[in-house]
């Protein structure tokens, strides 16, 4: 598989990156630039900087699962507006923030701290002028007409002087001490405003409801979020570019990564299907239809164009690539013309009038052809993934020993692939379920039958872990082939 060309400054710009999405301040749950991107941007910054170094492994995974986390907290927007009443509107959102906010400090403080550890490490063992760099001790003029006592206490004080600059912290023990800092911060000003709706019959049976004052509060818990974040972010980003300017360093770590992982070919294959498997798995869990109130809150164009750039990425590997590429454009295209449609609908008509109002039930039939068009679109991204599997499968698998009386490469070989294969019909089986199921329930609609949303979520389901369990297993007996290959 492909190996990674080193990056100019191993990733450290894109930490400069995450840190514009990461600074801005919540208003409770609601995140107006989502932090899931700067988590992203981190996970890119670091994909170099983890192959050299544990502690920032480990920092790489906490930030993946505080990215998993920001994924659930722009979901539970949805179900908090969509599905929470007005009045359990208050305690919703105060028990919403809180849970999420606590995650963020589970996943995002050790994530953090791996971090700055790291950096260390190597700049210890690299010789780092700015990682472990002090401030720097610069005499004072000694006073020219000063009497012996008075020049005792000058050296005096320039010695205490110089010994509280040699214990103080170095640059990265700062950065990690204000970062720590802001991420409390920002974890905890969020909810307190929320606080108040416990409050909100009044306070040792007073007539006042703080509730009332909510978006007071709210405004002065951004204000004092969004003051703490400009300085974060100074801060944060003085780091960065200097860390980018100790070319030393830099230049160590690339030629670290150039002697230990880059002559690894066993660590890219891993790393390529791992990545691959991510992709292909998103693609097929952002399938799933979740309707509320006649809405599809998740678009199956997202899974189009994720499937799509998946498909491109393992275009070197397998020559199937360009059905899936195809199919995942045209279902990506039949997704947006169904939701527009479907929102067209929504605007002007109800389901009840479909057999009542002519123009209702023209606007239905031309809808339900556009779910047709999708269903067709869907089957056949289905069919290419499961194609594209068997693919993979077959070329990246097998048993490469010599053989022996009692062993035969070649038909283990073909056992393995009927292992790998033969489930893939299994799920392909749901995945044709969960395409017909878009079709039909918007031919329900006119029978009022409201069951079809179910068996849709629940073939979808059944479909996404399939396809992940399929890849899973396939993963792992391409990177035992390459590591007999190799070693």
């Amino acid at each position: 598989m492909k190996t990674a060309k080193i990056k100019k400054f191993m990733g450290i710009g894109s930490l400069i990156i995450s840190v514009f999405f990461l600074f801005n301040p919540d208003i409770a749950i609601i995140d107006i630039i989502p932090d899931v991107f700067g988590y992203v941007f981190i996970l890119f910054g670091l994909s170099q900087l983890s192959d050299v170094n544990d502690k920032i492994a480990e920092a790489r995974n906490c930030f993946k699962k505080a990215a998993i986390c920001n994924l659930i907290k722009l979901s539970l927007i949805v179900v908090l507006f969509g599905m929470v009443s007005q009045r359990e509107m208050p305690v919703s959102m105060l028990l919403f923030t809180f849970v999420m906010n606590i995650f963020d400090l589970i996943y995002v403080i050790p994530g953090y701290l791996y971090l700055f550890s790291g950096l260390m490490y190597l700049g210890e063992r690299l010789d780092s002028e700015y990682v472990l760099g002090r401030r720097r001790f610069v005499p004072r003029k000694t006073p020219v007409n000063a009497d012996e006592k008075q020049l005792e206490v000058f050296h005096k004080k320039e010695m205490k002087r110089k010994m509280r600059l040699e214990r103080s912290l170095s640059n990265t023990e700062k950065i990690q001490r204000a970062t720590i800092m802001f991420v409390l911060f920002k974890a905890v000003t969020p909810v307190l405003p929320e606080l108040t709706s416990l409050l909100e019959h009044g306070y040792n049976d007073s007539r006042i409801n703080y509730y009332d004052f909510i978006y007071l509060f709210r405004i002065v818990a951004v204000f004092l979020m969004f003051l703490a974040g400009i300085i974060w972010l100074v801060l944060a980003i003085k780091y960065y570019v200097g860390v980018m300017r100790d070319r030393v360093f830099i230049e160590a770590v690339k030629e670290k990564y150039a002697a230990e992982v880059l002559p690894n070919r066993v660590h890219f294959a891993k790393k390529f299907a791992s990545m691959e498997i991510i992709l292909f798995v998103c693609g097929a869990f952002f399938l799933t239809n979740l309707y509320f109130d006649e809405v599809n809150i998740v678009p199956s164009a997202i899974a189009g164009i994720i499937l799509a750039i998946a498909s491109y990425r393992i275009r070197k590997y397998s020559s199937k690539w360009l059905l899936t590429f195809i199919s995942s454009i045209f279902m990506t295209v039949s997704s947006v013309i169904l939701e527009v449609s479907r929102f067209d609908f929504n605007v002007e008509y109800i389901k009840e009038q479909i057999m009542r109002n002519p123009r209702a039930y023209e606007a239905w039939e031309q809808m339900t052809l556009n779910s047709v068009l999708f269903g067709i679109t869907s089957l056949l991204t289905v069919v290419s993934l499961m194609i594209l599997a068997w693919d993979v499968a077959k070329k990246y698998t097998g048993y490469f020993m010599p053989g022996t009386d009692s062993f035969d490469p070649e038909r283990a070989t073909k056992e393995l692939h009927a292992e790998l294969t033969r489930p893939l019909i299994v799920t392909g089986i749901f995945g044709l379920l969960q395409s017909a199921c878009v079709p039909l329930y918007f031919i329900s609609m006119w029978y009022r039958f409201e069951a079809i949303w179910f068996f849709d979520l629940v073939f979808s389901m059944i479909f996404a872990f399939c396809f992940m369990q399929n890849l899973h297993e396939i993963s792992k007996n391409i990177r035992y082939k390459h590591f007999l290959g190799d070693e």
